[in-house]
């Protein structure tokens, strides 16, 4: 069922051009406009499970221009009143600024759910369970960041980990404080939180009212204090070149880094949705173990011997792999990825390498 309140919206970001899933994914057509385990891609994934318990009027994809072409094509049925078009991709920093500002005209009442468009969710029941707690959790504790976790399932370097804290109650409304927020540990760390109860996964989705959005990031910087009205005011009046110049003065920086992990009262509704962030191809061996036996996953034309803990993907030319163990091998018509496992926040680094 759709939820009745007019003040729910929710923005999916689409801007990013997940790098860490080359060569798959890459800028001319990034990881959410792929599909994974499905006809649909991870975008329209997503927008159709948003779809269930949210209006569509506010359902807002954030993007940058570069993208909006395969946005548009992907979800044809979108108003121009559902796409938010930043001015340039600058990080989730800017880009949450900018949806809050957009939706902030619009309603001042606004309590905005920020979802991802590359996530993969095994179980649409419980996330709309979540969904619906996020958001009684948010308008209950305005004042509060509500963040959404989920238990850990292996030690990753490349989310964040929340410590739960205690319970609070207000207006028969429950949820858990967060007692410290740890964004992208070592992996000898991200290993102790996943063993401990007191921890769990950051999905990335946050709910809060937009004005607390905007206070919270205008708290972190000062810059941000200083340009977010000339933003707001510029949004206003509808003046394209005053929007662009003002994004630019914005810190191109990561919420998470620059305003999560320093918060204070933040809160968690823990979810137990089967739940993916395709941030690399770690991300995919581990949902493909989670659905197939074996340790060794295949897709497509491969053959192999005496290999094992290892993916193996072909989406042209034959792979034949032999004795291989812990390693990840990916062919696309764009170039060949191998790669020892455990070494997924580095293919960005040799990217630049190859590029330069």
């Amino acid at each position: 069922m759709k939820s009745k309140s007019k003040n729910r919206w929710v923005v999916i970001m689409a801007g990013g051009e997940g790098t860490r899933l080359w060569p798959m994914s890459s800028g001319e057509k990034p990881k959410q406009f792929h599909s994974f385990l499905g006809e649909l891609s991870l975008l329209q994934s997503m927008y159709a499970l948003l779809a269930q318990s949210v209006r569509k009027e506010r359902i807002l994809v954030q993007v940058s221009p570069r993208l909006l072409p395969l946005v548009k094509k992907q979800l044809p049925t979108l108003s121009k009143e559902q796409i938010v078009v930043e001015p340039e991709a600058r990080d989730t920093g800017p880009a949450f600024a900018f949806a809050a500002a957009s939706i902030l005209v619009r309603d001042p009442n606004a309590v905005i759910g920020f979802y991802y468009s590359d996530h993969l969710i095994q179980s649409e029941k419980a996330f709309k369970q979540t969904l619906e707690q996020s958001f009684r959790t948010a308008e209950a504790f305005p004042d509060h960041l509500v963040l959404v976790g989920v238990q850990p399932l292996y030690p990753h370097t490349g989310l964040g980990y929340m410590e739960l804290g205690k319970s609070v109650t207000r207006s028969g409304v429950s949820a858990q404080q967060v007692k410290s927020f740890i964004e992208k540990p070592s992996r000898a760390r991200a290993k102790r939180m996943t063993l401990s109860k007191r921890y769990l996964w950051n999905t990335g989705y946050k709910i809060a009212p937009a004005k607390h959005i905007l206070k919270m990031l205008a708290e972190s910087d000062a810059l941000y204090a200083k340009h977010l009205p000339q933003l707001n005011d510029a949004i206003q009046k509808h003046n394209a070149r005053a929007m662009a110049s003002v994004f630019k003065k914005l810190p191109k920086c990561s919420f998470e880094y620059t305003v999560t992990e320093k918060a204070t009262g933040l809160l968690a509704v823990e979810s137990d949705m089967v739940w993916s962030d395709i941030g690399d191809w770690e991300a995919i061996y581990q949902t493909l173990e989670n659905k197939r036996e074996g340790t060794l996953q295949m897709v497509g034309r491969v053959a192999e011997h005496g290999s094992r803990n290892s993916l193996l993907v072909s989406y042209h030319r034959p792979i034949v792999a032999v004795g291989l163990a812990n390693v990840i091998v990916v062919e696309t018509k764009d170039g060949i990825l191998v790669m020892a496992k455990g070494h997924s926040q580095h293919v960005k680094k040799a990217l630049l390498k190859l590029r330069s």
